[in-house]
């Protein structure tokens, strides 16, 4: 192959006159001379014979000297230097080279041209040399005695391996020349016996003929192997949002020139973790049965999906034969603030004369957003009141102001709890005596529920002489006196810091009327005889299994401690935690009490004192009759 343009440059400084008073001017000419054209009178000549070339040239300065080589194609020797002159006539540098009478027959050509101007900047175009700069001669020509009697020649580089399914370029490894024929390689033949897609070693035989008619025939052994690799199909970089599924393999397709399809030979190294953003590679890599290998790598790129908000769905209640549109007010912005409603899905059941409750199911699940689903429950209803919960009749004693109990509340045909509660009496409240008080609310539809109960003024009279109007437990003791759930001693005293005895619990619970069922059978106590003051209460509440024994003994006059109360009260009212009210206490954490003191608390029933509740203490009476009053309040 001939190419190349070698170039050296030098630099040289030299002064022009110019204009500027006594001040000369350095000017640098760096300018390389430049091959313009080449060109030779003959193509084919005789030895003996004189070949004229003709070199034009472009430089800023003169040149000192041109020159090219002449040389044979196919031999390596130096070549002859021919020195070149400038023709005025022309403006080209010309030169001869004459053939020596004893060359022979061979293909010549140019394979170097080379300038110097006067300040050293010299061009050097060499075909075949050190690539610096690309160059190849156009000058060729052939020495021809006009007696051809040598054949063409068949130069091997190296040995020949071809794939198995082709192309087969027999004449790959080879040179083919003649020393006069140019034309000589389209005269070559080849001829094998390689069976269609089979490996293996095999002779191929050629044999090339000159336009004279000298005839040259050649042999190799060319193997025939496969060493195309598969191509994969479809790797490619891909995008996907977290909590899509990945599929590596899917749509990855491979084939082979030999074996085809070998898409089920694919395999990959790499992890996606589709649940984080973020990216990551896939390599994938398949052989095929010759050992041929490719791997390609893909970048899959997780990024988070955008989040959105549903709103106006609450749930709705619908007076029947009413109206209802599900999407009515329904907005589902993502967190740009930009609204996508256009891509919510809506699965509604509602019929709205049909009374009942109905799903209404809103999906969102569109590219690129995480999937919410929300959930809606239409009623459809004849139309209900509202009602109101927590009524019972009042007690006051004279002085204090009625306010409405805070266990009062309304609800809506819905459930909903509803505002609006008024409270009015039948008459100013002053005396003790009975009153009646009305509530009444109205829901937003216009509708209203009235109902009305007793209020009864208790007279603010001590009924026990050591339990004063101004005692602290005044109310209390005195309102269980008034309900006759106590009764006091038949000295009209009550002895409010005695400790209750357990008798005295059991009775005080049966009387204030709750509802005592059975479980297990009667027990004979030792003692509590069938004669015992107190026992039908002290058996129903043992039957309810409120209470128990000792040894066959029920000691009905030994007292209690505040958390064994705790335990009574809760079993016997069947009070339940309120968590949202709930105050503990720094003495209880470890106590087995602990779970009954809390609910207790939790129901407003016992405040304790600084924080403490004092669980191992006997319970007094005053204490005990506010237990009750607090319960059946």
């Amino acid at each position: 192959m001939r190419y190349l343009m070698k170039v050296t440059t030098a630099v040289m400084i030299f002064l022009l006159p110019i204009s500027t008073g006594n001040v000369q001017a350095s000017v640098a000419d760096s300018t390389i001379p430049a091959l313009v054209s080449i060109e030779s009178d003959k193509t084919s000549l005789a030895p003996g014979e004189k070949i004229t070339f003709s070199v034009g040239i472009e430089d800023e300065s003169d040149l000192d000297y041109v020159y090219l080589k002449v040389n044979p194609i196919h031999r390596s020797i130096l070549g002859t230097s021919v020195q070149l002159k400038f023709d005025a006539a022309t403006e080209k540098y010309v030169g001869s080279y004459t053939v020596p009478t004893s060359a022979f027959n061979e293909q010549w050509y140019v394979s170097f041209v080379g300038a110097r101007d006067v300040h050293g900047n010299y061009m050097h175009l060499e075909d075949g040399g050190i690539v610096i700069n690309n160059w190849e001669s156009p000058i060729t020509f052939k020495i021809f005695d006009g007696n051809d009697t040598v054949g063409p020649t068949f130069e091997q580089k190296g040995s020949l391996t071809l794939n198995v399914t082709g192309p087969f370029d027999f004449t790959k490894n080879l040179v083919i020349y003649d020393d006069v024929d140019t034309d000589v390689e389209k005269s070559v033949k080849v001829t094998h016996n390689i069976p269609e897609k089979t490996v293996g070693t095999f002779t191929v035989n050629y044999e090339a003929k000159d336009f004279t008619g000298n005839l040259s025939t050649f042999s190799q052994d060319v193997t025939i192997k496969d060493i195309e690799s598969p191509k994969l199909y479809n790797v490619q970089n891909r995008t996907i949002f977290a909590g899509d599924a990945f599929y590596a393999l899917e749509g990855i397709q491979a084939t082979d020139n030999f074996e085809g399809d070998v898409s089920n030979a694919v395999k990959y190294i790499g992890y996606v973790d589709t649940s984080k953003a973020g990216d990551y590679s896939i390599t994938y890599r398949v052989s095929d049965k010759a050992g041929n290998t490719i791997n390609q790598t893909a970048k899959i790129t997780v990024v988070a999906k955008e989040s959105v908000t549903i709103t106006g769905t609450e749930d709705e209640f619908l007076l029947l034969n009413s109206t209802f549109d599900p999407l009515a007010g329904v907005k589902v912005m993502d967190s740009s603030n930009q609204d996508v409603t256009a891509n919510l899905s809506v699965e509604s059941s509602v019929e709205t004369d049909v009374a009942g409750r109905y799903s209404v199911i809103y999906t969102f699940d569109q590219g690129g957003y995480e999937p919410l689903t929300v959930y809606r429950q239409i009623t459809v209803a004849p139309y209900n009141s509202p009602r109101i919960e927590g009524l019972q009749d009042l007690y006051l004693f004279e002085g204090e102001a009625l306010t409405m109990p805070t266990n009062i509340k309304a609800y809506n045909v819905m459930g909903l709890q509803i505002d609006g509660v008024q409270m009015k009496t039948d008459r100013p409240v002053k005396d003790a005596g009975d009153y009646a008080v009305t509530y009444s609310v109205k829901d937003h539809y216009g509708y209203s529920y009235e109902e009305t109960k007793k209020l009864t003024v208790l007279a603010k009279e001590a009924s026990f002489s050591d339990v004063p109007v101004s005692h602290r437990y005044f109310k209390e003791i005195q309102f269980m006196k008034e309900m006759g759930i106590i009764n006091g001693y038949p000295d009209k005293t009550f002895n409010p810091t005695a400790s209750i005895s357990r008798q005295h619990v059991a009775s005080l619970i049966y009387r204030s009327g709750v509802a005592l069922k059975p479980i297990r059978e009667k027990i004979a106590f030792v003692d509590v005889p069938e004669s015992h003051p107190y026992y039908t209460e002290i058996m129903a509440l043992y039957q309810a299994g409120i209470i128990d024994g000792v040894n066959g003994m029920f000691n009905p006059k030994n007292s209690l401690t505040r958390a064994q109360l705790a335990k009574i009260l809760v079993n016997a009212y069947k009070l339940e935690l309120q968590p949202l009210n709930l105050m503990t206490f720094t003495d209880t954490d470890n106590h087995w009490a602990k779970d009954y003191i809390n609910i207790l608390s939790s129901n407003g029933i016992t405040t304790g004192a600084q924080g403490r509740f004092n669980p191992n203490e006997q319970v007094s009476r005053m204490h005990y009759a506010t237990f009750m009053y607090r319960i059946v309040q």
